[in-house]
């Protein structure tokens, strides 16, 4: 399989903005379903799922405020068959702090979100920010793929808590905009 980066150069009032899609997008993101779980197999989670459930809400809420309107997470309190599931792990043999991968299908030609999975590693507390890290798992879950710029979905984690990324910033929004309102204009059609 081969994986293609696109990044887009976006002029918006005088101002650039830079991001990189993943690939899918949501279909409809009004509403898109966010399920909040833990490891239940390993018991070292529970001291740590509080902390990482209060993260992922916040980081959730830093999204919704900040796109478009129509464009926002659900949280749901039963798993969904479609949406996005943050799963708070403890893997001390990981080299992640946090990862995402989606399962998606084409329609019309377009690549559409079915399901999400984002997993948090608790283990890993003492290099990451848990808002900092949620919410740039949360933008991969709008779209958007890492980037080496000054932005929430800068892929070093090292690089977000020395910066204090904690919340999107312009450029973050910008891009899950930009590629949600490809579906304006395709309803528009």
């Amino acid at each position: 399989m081969v994986a293609v980066a696109l990044s887009i150069v976006l002029l918006f009032a005088g101002t650039v903005s830079s991001f990189i899609p993943l690939g899918p997008i949501w279909q409809d993101p009004s509403g898109i379903r966010l399920f909040i779980t833990k490891d239940h197999n390993d018991p070292r989670v529970d001291d740590w799922f509080g902390y990482y459930e209060s993260a992922t809400v916040s980081a959730m809420n830093s999204w919704n405020s900040g796109t478009f309107a129509w464009i926002y997470f659900v949280r749901r309190y039963s798993n969904p068959h479609t949406g996005v599931r943050v799963t708070v792990v403890f893997n001390e043999n990981a080299n992640w702090d946090g990862l995402a991968t989606f399962t998606a299908y084409t329609s019309g030609g377009t690549l559409y979100f079915r399901k999400v999975e984002v997993r948090l590693n608790a283990a890993r507390v003492h290099v990451h920010h848990p808002i900092s890290l949620a919410g740039h798992e949360l933008g991969h879950a709008l779209g958007l793929d890492d980037v080496s710029l000054h932005r929430l979905m800068n892929g070093c984690t090292l690089y977000r808590n020395t910066h204090n990324i904690v919340s999107p910033l312009s450029g973050d929004i910008s891009g899950v905009n930009t590629l949600h309102s490809s579906l304006i204009e395709r309803n528009n059609e």
